[in-house]
């Protein structure tokens, strides 16, 4: 998950505003390195479709939660893929 908010990040600052960009930055050398991983196209970053699951993963309702109900991203993820 880490690696994905960083892509996320790195996205955002390199003027790709949102997770469908990916597409664009998957292979990019740069960014592979800026995430710690060797260049290499055989194994490309994150793409758009993963992104954008991991964006609207944690909704407005959980956050409005107080912290203690709060669904911890994990477990919410693994009830929805039930």
């Amino acid at each position: 998950l880490e690696s994905l908010l960083v892509q996320l990040v790195y996205q955002f600052l390199a003027g790709y505003p949102d997770g469908n960009d990916a597409g664009h930055t998957r292979s990019d050398a740069l960014f592979q390195l800026l995430l710690g991983n060797a260049p290499d196209a055989g194994q490309p970053l994150a793409s758009a479709s993963t992104l954008n699951r991991f964006l609207y993963a944690y909704t407005r309702r959980d956050a409005e939660l107080p912290p203690e109900e709060r669904p911890a991203l994990l477990a919410q993820r693994r009830a929805q893929l039930e």
